[in-house]
């Protein structure tokens, strides 16, 4: 995300308007950033020794030429148990929390100012935000413990809704507006 906006934000300039061939190269740079990244993934080293690898490798065979509807039945029956039930508030929370920040504010961002410049700064400011928050928060977590960290990342992201509620029009996501009020002109 960090890099792509990076990228954006000095591809962009100070444009009003993104052209076709602008889209068409922006389209190019971030799927090679996603490529690149995909070929990092395949340079992880595995976890274990060889010889689990190939004992899980055999195990797999076995349990696919059992069922293949099994895992997903299995899968079914666990959502239904009360721990699952627990953790159905979070993934929602996390769910609105991403749409938000990775496509709701951007849009707004991109209604309210006419230079494209600043869709790639919105990116850029989230990005560090993503990876600062989980540097500090992986670090607290050893002293404040699990529970604090998430009920003092809920509180800062709720506090960080209301900001960016109060900060912008209501009207930003869906439409074009301007945050300068327009003063009525004498000669309508």
């Amino acid at each position: 995300m960090l890099l792509g906006n990076i990228f954006l934000y000095f591809y962009l300039g100070n444009s009003e308007k993104i052209s076709d061939a602008q889209r068409h190269v922006i389209y190019l740079v971030l799927g090679v950033f996603c490529a690149i990244g995909m070929c990092c993934f395949l340079l992880l080293a595995p976890s274990g020794t060889e010889s689990e690898v190939e004992e899980e490798a055999e195990d797999e065979l076995v349990v696919e030429s059992q069922s293949i509807l099994r895992p997903i039945i299995d899968a079914v029956k666990f959502c239904k148990t009360w721990q699952m039930g627990f953790l159905y508030g979070p993934i929602i929370f996390t769910g609105v929390s991403l749409n938000f920040w990775s496509s709701v504010f951007i849009t707004v961002i991109g209604n309210v100012f006419p230079n494209r410049s600043y869709l790639a700064l919105g990116g850029i400011c989230t990005g560090i935000g993503e990876i600062s928050a989980g540097f500090i928060w992986g670090r607290l977590t050893s002293k404040i413990g699990r529970h604090g960290v998430i009920m003092c990342s809920t509180v800062i992201n709720c506090c960080l809704y209301y900001l960016a509620f109060i900060s912008f029009p209501f009207d930003a996501a869906t439409t074009t507006v301007s945050l300068i009020p327009r003063s009525p002109s004498p000669f309508q």
